[in-house]
């Protein structure tokens, strides 16, 4: 599917994906690690050992600094900036040098450090961008055996990562362990259709105009706000 090209700085900073460098303190980057892989303010407060408030206090710097609409799209950041890089408290760095995250390196060394962990698995991904926002990061599944995989073999789905698989117009989730949320894209990378919360053991079609379908977290649907007629794209980032 061919891809819109991404908006430019001269189009307007609030429109732009979250591409800047970002800065943040150890403890934010505990809690953004933990927001991105889909945790509630109160599981966070109990993981962490701190109060509701504190976690929300934080979560609203995060996303200042993010510049980020919402907690899907600063997921989505993580995922596609942070993660490969193995950035926040985890790593053993130093904290100033780990609190600056260089995107574009971080896009850069990923496929990478993909293939050596997953070896022959197809490791590709792309970013997907609405309303000039990414809004995940997706695994590639153009392959006849990467269709037919699909999510099988997934422990879970967290929020800020899918699954895209293209050509495809039905999914079925036999033998899933979790439900999705399901969004059909047509060859211009339209959304034609969607189901949220697709349940194992399901059977879904998204009809003559579907040409590929995203994958996502149950409940992304209504995180992200995205809805039939909205325009997508889906750039890939590495090979």
């Amino acid at each position: 599917m061919a891809a819109p090209r991404r908006p430019t700085e001269s189009e307007g900073e609030r429109d732009r994906p979250l591409t800047h460098k970002v800065s943040l303190s150890p403890r934010e980057w505990e809690i953004f690690r933990e927001l991105s892989r889909g945790a509630t303010n109160p599981e966070i407060a109990e993981r962490l050992g701190v109060s509701v408030h504190t976690v929300k206090s934080h979560v609203k710097r995060i996303l200042l600094k993010l510049d980020a609409s919402n907690r899907t799209a600063a997921a989505a950041w993580y995922f596609a900036h942070a993660e490969p890089r193995g950035e926040g408290v985890a790593n053993d760095e130093s904290p100033h040098r780990r609190t600056q995250v260089e995107p574009a390196r971080a896009l850069m060394g990923a496929q990478q450090r993909a293939l050596e962990k997953r070896g022959s698995r197809d490791s590709r991904r792309a970013l997907v961008l609405a309303r000039g926002r990414e809004i995940c990061l997706a695994e590639v599944a153009d392959t006849h055996f990467a269709r037919a995989r699909g999510l099988l073999g997934w422990r879970e789905l967290a929020m800020g990562k899918g699954l895209w698989v293209r050509p495809c117009k039905a999914i079925h989730t036999f033998f899933l362990k979790f439900p999705i949320d399901v969004a059909y894209l047509g060859s211009d990378g339209t959304v034609v259709k969607t189901c949220s919360r697709l349940r194992p053991f399901r059977f879904s079609v998204g009809g003559r105009r579907a040409h590929s379908v995203l994958e996502l977290p149950a409940g992304f649907l209504d995180r992200s706000g995205l809805k039939v007629g909205d325009g997508v794209s889906c750039s890939p980032v590495d090979g």
